[in-house]
């Protein structure tokens, strides 16, 4: 073993006696060719060996682990990624049958840091032969996309909230296109806005979407009967995220509430101008959900260009309704003109 940055030095100090490799010096040729290959490479690369598929990967790869490095060093393939291994099993199946594979942005959900996540890779299966022409075992070389699929996500999603937004009719119906669109992108159950009542306890839902496994939340609310602490970051203006109503403490008092409203997880984005908590956007989900920074940051977009389009709608109203108050104001002070008009009475 040749080089290799912190993973190479590792490999060369780990234990291997205790792993179905064995001593590193008794190494078949094959894997010691693959190894300092993976080791020395800036492409992120692992290798699975052996009958147990024994793990081994490179510096580059280290971060996509996550939390699991660097015990996942040494252990068996299906140990390192339980939560995927039946995504995964048919591939690393071909490649010991010889066969190699190409994914091009494959979703799976990975627990790397202690809750689940959306993820995406690009990467390849290939089978490694030792000198007898048998498959000791598989390489992969990948990289991970994720932030390239959910950039363009967001691109599509923001031209569908630009259509929504630019064919509703009044601000009622902007808000309602635009929480379909968020809802049906985040494949959540219910989404809609609140506005606060001038008192600041309540807050005002006139109407909301929903998937169909839920029912609508619209009237007025109490809005700390879903719990003091979440509200009091509302109105301090940050966004809230509940990953699961009976597990978070800050809604202990408000688990009633949720459940009387089928919801296990929220995200709230609150609206705050001139120092004060004016609205927010809600968005419901009957089970556990753990909201991303794309969650949000789609759930902040959404609120902000769907508030531009109704603020600007409903000062469109009202400068109509002026003008028309004017015009009528002025027909009748011209109809009283000539009605007072001598001539006119003759």
């Amino acid at each position: 073993m040749f080089g290799g940055g912190a993973l190479g030095k590792l490999i060369r100090n780990y234990d291997w006696r205790g792993t179905s490799l064995g001593p590193i010096e008794r190494w078949p040729p094959a894997l010691h060719i693959a190894a300092n290959l993976i080791v020395n490479s800036g492409q992120p690369m692992f290798i699975a060996w052996g009958a147990d598929l024994t793990f081994l990967y490179n510096d580059r790869y280290a971060p996509i682990l996550g939390a699991r490095h660097p015990h996942a060093l040494g252990l068996p393939f299906q140990q390192v990624w339980p939560e995927i291994w039946s995504d995964l099993f048919p591939l690393v199946e071909a490649a010991l049958s010889g066969r190699s594979s190409w994914m091009e942005n494959m979703h799976l959900v990975m627990e790397r840091n202690g809750t689940r996540e959306d993820t995406w890779y690009t990467f390849s299966y290939s089978p490694i032969f030792d000198e007898e022409g048998r498959t000791g075992g598989m390489i992969c070389s990948c990289i991970e996309t994720t932030q390239q699929v959910y950039a363009a996500r967001f691109s599509r999603f923001r031209l569908e909230l630009d259509e929504a937004l630019r064919s509703a009719l009044d601000p009622q119906q902007a808000m309602g296109r635009a929480a379909e669109v968020l809802g049906r992108n985040l494949q959540v159950g219910r989404v809609g806005y609140g506005e606060v009542d001038p008192s600041g306890a309540f807050v005002i839902i006139e109407r909301d979407w929903t998937d169909g496994t839920v029912g609508t939340v619209a009237g007025h609310h109490r809005m700390e009967s879903y719990g003091k602490p979440i509200i009091d970051e509302l109105r301090a203006g940050r966004v809230l995220a509940v990953d699961d109503v009976t597990r978070d403490e800050r809604v202990e008092a408000g688990k009633a509430a949720f459940a009387a409203i089928n919801t296990r997880a929220a995200l709230a984005v609150p609206l705050v101008r001139n120092n004060g908590f004016k609205a927010m956007l809600y968005l419901h989900h009957s089970g556990p959900k753990n909201w991303s920074a794309e969650d949000t940051a789609f759930a902040v977009e959404v609120l902000e260009r769907t508030w531009e389009t109704v603020e600007r709608a409903r000062v469109e109203r009202r400068l109509r309704e002026s003008e028309e108050r004017h015009r009528f104001l002025d027909a009748l002070g011209q109809m009283v003109t000539k009605a007072m008009d001598p001539d006119e009475i003759l």
